[in-house]
């Protein structure tokens, strides 16, 4: 039971790892898009937005997970 308590919490630890990892993907390819609006830099932080919506869902509240998804679902990289 000991080691089973030890794994989730290096599970836990792993995630938000990972999470705070997406998470400054996510703020640094935005605020890249919004410096210099490319095609190249909008897919990059659609990437980024779609990478810490999957890889952090189970942190985020699902009014959370809307918001993330109705952002990448908004955005229009064709202009």
């Amino acid at each position: 039971m000991v080691l089973l308590l030890f794994s989730s919490c290096k599970k836990s630890d792993d995630i938000a790892v990972n999470c705070e990892e997406l998470g400054n993907a996510f703020i640094n390819t935005y605020q890249e898009y919004l410096m210099n609006p490319t095609q190249e830099n909008c897919e990059a932080f659609i990437q980024a937005a779609e990478d810490y919506l999957n890889g952090c869902a189970t942190t985020l509240t699902p009014a959370q997970r809307q918001e993330y998804q109705d952002a990448i679902d908004n955005v229009d990289c064709s202009n």
